[in-house]
């Protein structure tokens, strides 16, 4: 019964916490002029991005170094899960160690794949590269 109660309490603090959260991040406070609100969520939703955008940064470096190194297993690993937060530099990489095969089986549709993404995004050589595989796999 104690055990019952124990957990009976400690879910009844997570809820409050989860509402005194929510409450506290829908408060608007105002950021310049008045017709400018932000609300707490979309603060908290910019700091959480602006963390992540420099966590990905950092992380491609990692893969930039690893790739340097000849570690292309771990280079492509980095790549691949800071390639989900639209790193277009990522894509790009990705779409190129598809296309030769590094740190990954050799996957000409993947290579297509990330590199026309990098392309959309006008990553410098990507729409380039993206075209030379098209004509490379349109000759083989």
């Amino acid at each position: 019964m104690k055990l019952n109660r124990a957990v009976a309490t400690m879910t009844h603090l997570l809820v409050m916490v989860i509402v005194i959260s929510a409450v506290m991040f829908s408060i608007t406070v105002y950021a310049g002029p008045m017709d400018a609100r932000v609300t707490g969520s979309e603060m908290a939703a910019n700091d959480i991005a602006t963390a992540i955008q420099g966590d990905s940064a950092a992380q491609l470096a990692k893969g930039n170094a690893a790739y340097a190194r000849g570690n292309y297993a771990e280079a492509f690993r980095i790549y691949r899960n800071i390639s989900v937060l639209g790193i277009t530099e990522a894509h790009y990489r990705l779409g190129l160690m598809y296309a030769e095969g590094l740190g990954t089986r050799k996957s000409i549709r993947q290579a297509e794949y990330w590199l026309k993404l990098a392309a959309t995004q006008n990553f410098p050589g990507a729409a380039e590269a993206l075209a030379s595989i098209k004509m490379i796999n349109a000759q083989g």
